[in-house]
């Protein structure tokens, strides 16, 4: 009796044996490739010395450009663009950036145009300060209908009382209810 691929009985042929030799290679090739593809992690250098030994091994004439700058003395005209490259380590790259950031009062000082400066998770102030807007634009819009009945009343005794015009600016701000927290609602 000849025996077919797909004899269950046969354990080594059987379709989920077969199926995990396959997975087995490809995950071997995976990994062999992530060998190459990858190269080995080095470590962090902690001091502008480590950090200078480094990238003198990286790119020596990178590390001949960036001795010849002394990263105390870095001003605002100075070129910055050499430190980010990405051979040149995360600590002299931070370093001369700290420099830049504190060379120019632009730069510097933060304009107060930041969004992310405000606390937006207080909900409920933001209720207050919506409430307040909201009763002084009352308020002004009170006073413009009175000073506006009063110059009417004083230029023409024929157009309408100036009651009628501050009840109609009134009724405008009547549909408004006070509940019980002393929230203003339509």
């Amino acid at each position: 009796m000849v025996k077919m691929a797909t004899d269950r009985s046969d354990p080594e042929n059987s379709l989920l044996s077969r199926w995990a030799k396959r997975k087995e290679a490809v995950r071997e090739a995976e990994e062999v490739e992530a060998a190459v593809a990858e190269p080995a992690e080095e470590a962090e250098p902690e001091t502008e010395e480590e950090a200078m030994a480094l990238l003198e091994e990286r790119d020596p004439e990178l590390a001949e450009q960036i001795s010849t700058m002394d990263l105390d003395k870095l001003s605002y005209d100075d070129d910055f663009t050499v430190f980010m490259k990405t051979k040149v380590p995360d600590i002299i790259r931070r370093k001369a950036l700290s420099k830049l950031w504190l060379s120019h009062p632009l730069l510097a000082n933060l304009d107060g145009l930041n969004e992310y400066d405000e606390d937006y998770t207080q909900a409920a102030d933001a209720a207050e300060t919506v409430r307040k807007i909201f009763e002084a634009a009352r308020l002004r819009k009170e006073e413009a209908a009175k000073k506006k009945a009063r110059e009417a009343l004083a230029s023409n005794s024929s157009e309408p009382a100036p009651e009628e015009e501050a009840e109609t600016a009134e009724a405008d701000t009547d549909d408004l209810v006070e509940d019980d927290d002393g929230d203003l609602e339509a």
